[in-house]
């Protein structure tokens, strides 16, 4: 009877996810909108991680087999996404006490499309208190933003967001920042790909390391 009850439930979660994915993609939404509910989707399926790396597409595009030393870990990298995508997926996945390590990387679409630091400041507040909040054993590293060669109109405001980061993970206990002040530096564009945006292989490699010590200090 309970293999009955189980498989039937597995059956029923089967359909009712199925059924979900092809409202998704009927679904007149943006990238980051589709991302998001794609990733909750697949979190109804559960499974134990602990370590969550979130945020834009320089998430998504992380090599899995360059995160070793993070896994068990869910890659929640959300395509084209601004921060209110970001806390909207946030907010609705459940509180995980066994998480000890969350990766963020989010703030960069905001400030290109045309947003001001102080714009997006209490927002990017909000979210890593709700972070604080949620996953009350988590260490919060912020990576800071990339400065890609395509967007130096925003440069700027990615030095007061990088500079308010680090700040605030300077003065909380469970805090850490990536310091990606080597995007800036000159010829840094071989680290990025043809349209300025997004890293390369190369940009990767140069990434990663900090990534993987991070969470091997955990």
């Amino acid at each position: 009877m309970i293999y009955t009850i189980t498989t039937s439930f597995r059956i029923a979660l089967t359909v009712s996810s199925v059924v979900a994915l092809i409202a998704l993609y009927t679904y007149k939404s943006d990238d980051a909108d589709r991302s998001r509910h794609l990733f909750l989707i697949q979190d109804l399926a559960g499974g134990t991680y602990t370590t969550l790396l979130v945020g834009t597409s320089t998430i998504r595009r992380i090599p899995f087999n360059a995160l070793a030393e993070c896994r068990p870990f869910r890659l929640r990298g959300l395509n084209s996404a601004l921060l209110i995508d970001v806390s909207l997926y946030m907010s609705a996945i459940k509180p995980d006490d066994q998480v000890h390590t969350i990766l963020l990387y989010a703030g960069e679409n905001d400030l290109s499309n045309g947003k001001k630091f102080y714009d997006i400041q209490e927002k990017f507040t909000e979210l890593l208190n709700m972070l604080e909040k949620k996953f009350s054993r988590a260490k919060i590293i912020i990576i800071g933003l990339k400065f890609s060669t395509a967007r130096k109109a925003a440069w700027p405001e990615f030095r007061q967001f990088n500079a308010f980061a680090k700040q605030w993970a300077s003065a909380n206990s469970r805090g850490n920042y990536i310091d990606t002040a080597w995007s800036e530096e000159e010829n840094a564009s071989a680290f990025f790909e043809e349209d300025g945006v997004h890293l390369n292989d190369r940009g990767y490699r140069k990434l990663l390391p900090t990534i993987t010590e991070a969470c091997k200090a955990i």
